[in-house]
């Protein structure tokens, strides 16, 4: 086969699939030839390649590879040349070559995006937590560590942190105590208290008993908080 080609734009102006040999009179085929602005490239193929190069008068076909690099192929930048074949680029050339952008909490794993555990947002500074009175577990969720571990380790590294170490023990006395005493129960007794003092102390009546138990349990209580609260106490000097 020959194609005839126009010689300033290089523009393919007739393709004939028929044998060529030299001397082989284009006009026979092509009457609009003119040689001083056309050539014919030739070349042993039953169609035209999809790509292909003009060197001295032969047409050479070129590969994918070929043809991209010259610029005859143009993909999508997520598409590539792999062994003559366009194939889809994968996640982390996508990532590379900034085709595809991560978040702060994704991550490339085995070619995949995940999501970071929260153990490496936390260690990142993505995810803040309340340390130390909050860590991550062996389950990658946020857990809080008891008090007494806290004071125990030395962990406490500023006032701040001891002010709030007060603040989440009373919390949790409070909590204590409202277990066996709600604040409405609680306000009760201690009205009924006063009514029987106001009544002048009647025999007989146990609202005095009721009032008296209840603050012999928030007294043994308050007790079993007074250890660690005292070394908070403790702690809390050491930054003023």
């Amino acid at each position: 086969m020959f194609i005839v080609i126009n010689k300033t734009s290089q523009e393919i102006v007739s393709i004939q699939n028929q044998a060529f040999e030299e001397g082989t009179d284009i006009t026979q085929f092509y009457p609009e030839f003119d040689e001083s602005v056309m050539e014919v490239a030739h070349g042993d193929f039953d169609t035209l390649p999809e790509y292909f190069d003009i060197q001295n008068g032969k047409i050479v076909a070129m590969t994918l590879e070929q043809a991209l690099h010259v610029g005859q192929l143009s993909l999508p930048q997520e598409e590539k040349v792999v062994n003559g074949e366009i194939v889809p680029k994968s996640i982390e050339e996508l990532v590379e070559q900034g085709l595809v952008e991560l978040s702060d909490e994704e991550m490339l794993k085995d070619g995949d995006i995940i999501i970071k555990s929260l153990k490496e947002q936390v260690s990142e500074g993505i995810v803040k937590i309340n340390e130390p009175f909050e860590f991550v577990d062996e389950n990658d969720q946020i857990a809080y560590r008891p008090l007494a571990e806290i004071v125990e380790k030395g962990m406490l590294q500023s006032l701040a942190q001891a002010n709030m170490a007060l603040d989440v023990l009373n919390n949790s006395l409070e909590q204590e105590i409202h277990k066996f005493y709600s604040p409405g129960y609680e306000s009760k007794l201690m009205k009924g208290y006063i009514e029987w003092i106001s009544e002048g102390s009647p025999e007989g009546d146990d609202r005095a008993e009721q009032y008296r138990q209840m603050q012999s349990k928030i007294a043994t209580i308050k007790a079993d908080f007074k250890g660690i609260k005292d070394a908070i106490k403790q702690v809390r000097k050491t930054f003023m």
